[in-house]
């Protein structure tokens, strides 16, 4: 308890840090692959209803929030608090690969307060990010007024803009 205190601690200063002088990417061009980041509960239902309005599975790409992973839990796509380390950088491998890869488009599917998927939005390198308007408006370059867990509701508002902003 006492490690992870530490570990939301320096998630804070280093998220700070970043967004003091964050400017957000240009989007150009039409989004062709997608990433999310979600909490565990909301992973398959969000891909599902992408895949179901034409994006292709294989161009959905997803990292996954786990509060405790067990050691034999090596799938794709999943970290924790494992994977960060006490001044809030991220040290697996998942995370790392993840944030590097230029998405056309980063779906931010959480609520402030969850620090490791905020830390993840801020530092990918997204040309144009989306989230949810409990979310710090500094991240997104698209708020979508929705609670999470209402999936069709923000995919429908989301495809809404997306198709008005001429990217699909």
């Amino acid at each position: 308890m006492f490690l992870r205190f530490i570990k939301d601690f320096g998630l804070k200063k280093n998220i700070k840090k970043r967004l003091y002088n964050y400017q957000a990417a240009a989007a150009t061009g039409k989004i062709k692959k997608v990433g999310i980041i979600v909490p565990e509960v909301h992973n398959g239902q969000l891909i599902q209803r992408l895949t179901g309005r034409g994006i292709k599975g294989e161009d959905i790409t997803s990292l996954c929030f786990i509060k405790r992973k067990n050691k034999q839990e090596n799938a794709k796509g999943i970290f924790s608090y494992t994977d960060i380390t006490a001044g809030g950088d991220f040290t697996g491998q998942e995370v790392s690969s993840f944030i590097k890869q230029p998405f056309d488009l980063l779906i931010s599917y959480y609520n402030n307060g969850e620090l490791p998927l905020v830390a993840a939005s801020v530092q990918s390198e997204a040309g144009f990010k989306v989230g949810l308007s409990g979310a710090d408006i500094r991240i997104n370059s698209l708020i979508i007024d929705s609670v999470a867990g209402n999936y069709d509701e923000f995919i429908t508002e989301l495809f809404k803009y997306l198709n008005t902003l001429n990217k699909l």
